[in-house]
């Protein structure tokens, strides 16, 4: 007697029996998990910084090394960098701030709020501070910043920040002593009384006139010095003048002969008588 499909357990298979044959099941195996969903994109674009902050108002990208120059809301110290995210939050033209858990000047953990963007105020280089700004401020622009500059202010923030990152010297408005200007100088924000500032390995170069004419001013005084030594020394090819001094001690130490002084009786003179 044929005896009906029974279900493999825990496989969902039916396996048929004939007679009284056991009845057989084939577990199927089991299907693999499907790969979990990708995390959804971020709202950054290529003109963020590389460092993100999270808030409870936005998202904000930062730059290490950087301020907005003035443009602040508010400037506090004391707090945490959270405490400054939050800061700028609860004020409503607030586009970003700078802080810094070390004391620039404003005591350790200064937050100063901005109401102008990076494009607008223009970044400065600072070491110690960071700048943060709202992701929406950023992406907000349909031509990011990074990749098609408005203008020659914020090609120069984005060139000097680019170069601070990779970790090469930066110089504001000239070179170290025997160096000359080269690479890119640049303004990083339209002030009148802007200085100019260069990021990079090619920004002072040696001045090899300069350091010749050193090296030769040296050598000049060195010489100068040893010959008027010598002189004063009377050694060397001045030794001539100790010997003319030995001489002329020892004669003055020599002692002095008396001088005999004759004295003669004047000559009689002839009275003639007139």
């Amino acid at each position: 007697m044929t005896q009906g499909c029974t279900a493999c357990p825990n496989s969902g298979t039916v396996a048929a029996g004939r007679g009284n044959a056991q009845s057989s099941c084939t577990p199927s195996t089991p299907s693999p998990p499907p790969p979990p969903s990708p995390p959804p994109p971020g709202d950054t674009c290529s003109g963020s910084g590389p460092i993100e902050i999270s808030s409870s108002c936005s998202e904000y990208n930062c730059f290490d090394d950087a301020h907005i120059l003035g443009a602040d809301i508010s400037c506090t110290a004391g707090g945490s960098e959270a405490q400054c995210a939050s800061t700028c939050c609860s004020q409503a033209n607030c586009k970003g701030f700078d802080y810094s858990a070390s004391d620039q000047g404003l005591g350790a953990g200064w937050c100063c709020t901005s109401y102008v963007s990076r494009v607008e105020g223009g970044l400065q280089y600072n070491g110690g501070t960071r700048s943060c700004e709202k992701n929406s401020i950023t992406c907000g622009s349909a031509t990011p910043v990074s990749t098609h500059p408005t203008d020659s202010n914020t090609e120069c923030w984005i060139d000097v920040i680019t170069e601070s990152q990779k970790g090469n010297d930066c110089f504001e408005e000239k070179c170290p002593p025997l160096h000359t200007k080269g690479g890119n100088w640049c303004k990083l924000h339209s002030h009148v009384t802007a200085q100019k500032y260069c990021c990079g390995a090619d920004c002072c170069e040696p001045n090899g006139g300069a350091i010749a004419g050193v090296v030769i001013g040296v050598v000049i005084g060195v010489t100068l010095l040893i010959v008027s030594s010598c002189y004063c020394g009377r050694c060397g090819c001045f030794r001539y003048r100790r010997d003319q001094l030995i001489i002329a001690a020892a004669a003055a130490a020599r002692p002095q002969q008396p001088q005999v002084v004759y004295v003669q009786p004047a000559p009689a003179k002839d009275i003639t008588s007139v």
